[in-house]
């Protein structure tokens, strides 16, 4: 009985110190910069008459979405502005301009909404989805907009959600 328990004790400490080394080897593995590779630099080509240039690589297509948007003010009046910002990463964030006067002018305040659920999916050529969660009971909340070109504006249903706003700015 006492060899078992001894052999038994000896394979599981040299179980453990093998994944030990495992993990930190892969961990070292992960944290250490790759090596620079130095190449020697090569002169400029020169351009001729016969020579052709390679194309430039293209930039990275950005959905014309991307921007933001500013939501209709209310049939009671407001002292304050709402925007939703869709950004180029697929996130989306809320932000709304507290004024101090009710005319909206001169200083505000600006709060910001968001969080790493809030994105916004494409799912067709004029629907956006506007996925979010306040990270509680309730879930995940899912907004469908309908984008109308002409207008240049999201609709939610049939009622007006926001028309393009290129006069935001994000306070910092």
């Amino acid at each position: 009985m006492k060899r078992t328990f001894s052999a038994l004790a000896l394979v599981l400490a040299l179980l453990m110190v093998l994944t030990m080394t495992t993990a930190c080897a892969d961990q070292s593995a992960q944290t250490q910069p790759a090596p620079v590779q130095s190449t020697p630099a090569q002169p400029a080509p020169v351009q001729t008459s016969s020579t052709q240039t390679a194309p430039a690589q293209p930039e990275k297509e950005v959905d014309p979405l991307v921007g933001a948007w500013q939501m209709p003010e209310s049939i009671y009046g407001d002292d304050f502005d709402c925007f939703v910002v869709l950004n180029e990463d697929g996130s989306f964030l809320n932000a709304t301009n507290l004024y101090e006067s009710e005319a909206k002018t001169g200083p505000y305040t600006q709060m910001i909404s968001t969080n790493e659920t809030f994105k916004w999916v494409r799912v067709g050529s004029t629907i956006v989805e506007l996925h979010y969660s306040y990270m509680d009971e309730n879930g995940e909340f899912v907004t469908e907009l309908t984008y109308n070109e002409e207008e240049d504006a999201f609709y939610f249903g049939t009622e007006l959600y926001a028309r393009r706003a290129d006069n935001f700015e994000l306070v910092k």
